[in-house]
């Protein structure tokens, strides 16, 4: 946007908007490019165990914000310690599980999402986390 003052008094005369150039928009396409194509979804097994201690955790009364923090020790992966801690910062920052997961909906999957957003809205979620490691 650029703005067209008045030299006098300051005045704005006419507000343009102008467009992005064409090569900015093809590099910034050409960067969601690369970062979809170099994605890589998580190790099943080890998603399962994941999530079979966060249901394990949250059943015995656990806080969901503990569950995680053991979560991110007990793993050796990579990108499961990255969503994990993702979603007990944003728990703590008062964003729900379901919207934490939406962030790495590619990596998890959307069945994951589904299930995990259920749990939230029923009160079930050491149920879900079960259902789902067990899926």
């Amino acid at each position: 946007v650029e703005i067209v003052q008045n030299r006098t008094g300051g005045t704005i005369l006419k507000v343009i908007e102008k467009e992005i150039p064409l090569s900015v928009k093809i590099e910034e396409f050409k960067e969601k490019i690369r970062e979809n194509f170099f994605k890589k979804r998580i190790n099943i097994e080890e998603f399962a165990v994941f999530l079979r201690q966060l249901g394990v955790m949250t059943n015995a009364g656990i806080s969901l914000r503990e569950a995680f923090r053991e979560g991110v020790a007990s793993t050796n992966d990579k990108m499961i310690k990255k969503i994990a801690s993702t979603a007990m910062e944003d728990i703590e920052t008062g964003l729900g599980l379901t919207e934490s997961f939406k962030k790495f909906k590619y990596e998890v999957g959307v069945v994951s999402i589904a299930i995990i957003s259920t749990g939230e809205m029923t009160g079930t979620l050491a149920e879900s986390f079960q259902k789902l490691a067990d899926i």
